[in-house]
C-alpha cells in the first residue's frame, strides 16, 4: 500500500481502494489477482464473524472459534445462488490468461459498472481460486529478488576487507604521509611529484 492509505482494518476498503487503484492504471495482472484474494480472504473472515455472532445468539453455550471454523463452509445463500448464478466460474491462479482475464473483469465491474465493494465481494464469494498457495509463493519469490548489484552477488562473494595491507597498499599510503622537501621552482616540485608517482 502507499503512504495515503491507511492499513486495512479487516472491513476491505483499503484492500478494495487499492484494487481500483491497480485496474485504473494498468498494473500487471498478478498485483490485480493478489488484491482480488486479499478482498475475497478479507470478505470470507466477516462473514464467519458473523457466523460466529449468529452462533452465539442461537446457543448459550460458546464454542471454540476454532472447531466453529472447521465446521463452517463458506456457502453463498439459495437468494445469492439464484442471482449470480451466472459467476460460478472457476479460475487457476497459475494461468497468466485467467489473470489477464480477471484484471479485465475487475476493469469492467470497478471502472465500467462502478460496482461498490460490497456487490465486488458478493459476486467473488461465487469465484473458485485454484493453486492460491503457488501464486502467493511466486509473489513472495518475486519480491524477493536482489534489487540490486550487491544483493545479487550476495554475501558470500563480496570479500570482506582483510587486515593485511598488500604492498601496494603500503607503498601508496607512505607516498602519502611522506614530509616532502619544499621547494620554490616549479619544474623541480614537479619532477618531485612525478618521480614519488612512478
Amino acid at each position: 500500500m502507499d503512504g495515503g492509505h491507511s492499513p486495512d482494518i479487516g472491513d476491505g476498503r483499503a484492500v478494495f481502494t487499492q484494487l481500483r487503484k491497480y485496474v485504473s492504471e494498468d498494473a500487471p495482472p498478478n498485483y490485480a489477482l493478489q488484491t482480488v484474494l486479499r478482498l475475497n480472504e478479507l470478505a470470507a473472515e466477516r462473514r464467519f464473524q458473523f457466523f460466529l455472532q449468529e452462533r452465539v445468539k442461537d446457543n448459550a453455550k460458546t464454542e471454540d472459534a476454532n472447531t466453529l471454523r472447521e465446521q463452517w463452509t463458506d456457502e453463498p445463500t439459495k437468494e445469492q445462488q439464484e442471482k449470480y448464478q451466472g459467476l460460478h466460474s472457476y479460475w487457476d491462479c497459475q494461468n497468466s490468461a485467467h489473470e489477464e482475464r480477471l484484471l479485465k473483469l475487475m476493469k469492467e465491474w470497478i471502472l465500467d459498472q462502478t460496482l461498490p465493494q460490497s456487490e465486488i465481494e458478493a459476486r467473488l464469494h461465487h469465484f473458485h481460486f485454484e493453486n492460491q498457495g503457488e501464486a502467493l509463493t511466486e509473489t513472495t519469490e518475486e519480491t524477493n529478488k536482489p534489487k540490486s548489484y550487491r544483493d545479487a552477488l550476495g554475501a558470500n562473494m563480496i570479500k570482506e576487507a582483510t587486515t593485511e595491507e598488500s604492498t601496494e597498499a603500503q607503498r601508496l599510503y607512505q607516498l602519502c604521509v611522506q614530509q616532502v622537501e619544499p621547494t620554490l621552482q616549479l619544474r623541480d616540485a614537479l619532477m618531485m611529484k612525478t618521480n614519488h608517482c612512478s
